[in-house]
Order: structure tokens, then C-alpha cells, then sequence
């Protein structure tokens, strides 16, 4: 006697609905209209649409770097000036940097940040790709972007993180435990251990 097994049924391939996502772009091929392809063969006529076929393909788009300069206008009052009276400029406001006396902006910083963090590459990998991109970034100048852009803004999460985290009535711990170099007050061979809370 065979005893039957059921077949676990297979998971929905998601190919099709990735090439239903809204953002997907339609490129239209139409023949010219003295084609001689819309005039029926047969007799002559001019052909009608009757129907469409599709093709999808994946298409990327590479990285671009470009520089945004923030241009604000002064302004002062040419009768005055004359007129030898003291009026104040008038100045547009100018968007606050996210790193004030550098070049990073919140995309690129973000950017080096995920890159980092989430895709796991080097700094000094990032440094080879921005060169190839013609843009001179060290790896020191990404480090500091980092910890600034930690320090400055993100803490600000991992606080409200951490209060949310702490009003919750079960907490699990990795107790994973690392070698720390060039621990202040620590030797090379010690074991350190940071504990991480999630719920």
C-alpha cells in the first residue's frame, strides 16, 4: 500500500507581481503612418489595433552624483544707499545643512550610512566607487560623515527606541560577545560584551 503525501503548495511567484508594480514604464512601438505594415495585403484597406503584445524587462538605472548649490539672493535698497540711511538687508533663508561647513547632504549621507549598515560595504569600498564616479571622497571624511550624522541625528531615534523598548514588558537580549581593540582601559584579549535589547 502507497500512502499518498500531500504536496505542499508552492509559494506565489512574485515575478508577476513585481512587473505590476505602478512605477513600471510602457514604451509604445507603433508603426509609422505610411507604413505600408497598416494596409491589409489582401485587399488594400487600412488596418485597425486589434489587439496589444508585451514584453517586460528589468531596466537599471546606475547611481548619478551632481552638485546642488543653494543660491540666496540679498537684498538692500538703492534709494537709501543714496540717501546715506541706514536700512537692514533683506536676506533669503538658506536650507540648514545636515552637516554644517561640509559637502554632505542628507542623501548622500543616508546613502553612505545604508551602504554601510545594510548592504555591508567597507567605507574604503565606498571610497573606490565614488571615485569611479569621478567624486574624491576618503574613506576619513565617510567616517566622520557617520559618526556625525549618528551623533547628531540618529541618537535621536535610539532614544525614542529606547523608551519605547523599555515600557514594554518582555525584552530579549543578544548576548553575543566581541573582541574589542584599542578599549580604553581594556586589554586586546578581552572579551566585551554590548547587549542589545529588541522586543
Amino acid at each position: 500500500m502507497v500512502r499518498s503525501r500531500a504536496i505542499p503548495p508552492k509559494a506565489p511567484a512574485t515575478r508577476h507581481a513585481f512587473f505590476s508594480l505602478s512605477w513600471a514604464v510602457c514604451t509604445w512601438e507603433s508603426a509609422k503612418p505610411c507604413d505600408c505594415s497598416k494596409i491589409a495585403s489582401s485587399c488594400g484597406g487600412a488596418l485597425h489595433e486589434m489587439s496589444t503584445e508585451t514584453r517586460s524587462e528589468i531596466e537599471i538605472i546606475p547611481a548619478q552624483v551632481k552638485v546642488v548649490r543653494h543660491v540666496r539672493q540679498v537684498y538692500a535698497c538703492r534709494h537709501c544707499e543714496r540717501e546715506d540711511v541706514h536700512t537692514p538687508v533683506v536676506t533669503a533663508p538658506m536650507p540648514r545643512p545636515v552637516y554644517p561647513g561640509s559637502f554632505a547632504s542628507p542623501s548622500i549621507l543616508a546613502h553612505v550610512m545604508c551602504q554601510k549598515y545594510v548592504e555591508s560595504q567597507p567605507l574604503y569600498r565606498q571610497e573606490q566607487q565614488f571615485a569611479r564616479l569621478g567624486l574624491p571622497l576618503s574613506r576619513q571624511t565617510l567616517a566622520d560623515w557617520m559618526i556625525y550624522g549618528a551623533e547628531k541625528w540618529l541618537s535621536h531615534l535610539v532614544e525614542r527606541m529606547r523608551v519605547h523598548l523599555l515600557r514594554q514588558d518582555v525584552l530579549y537580549a543578544d548576548e553575543t560577545t566581541l573582541q574589542v581593540l584599542r578599549e580604553p582601559g581594556e586589554s586586546s584579549t578581552n572579551t566585551v560584551l554590548y547587549v542589545a535589547v529588541v522586543r
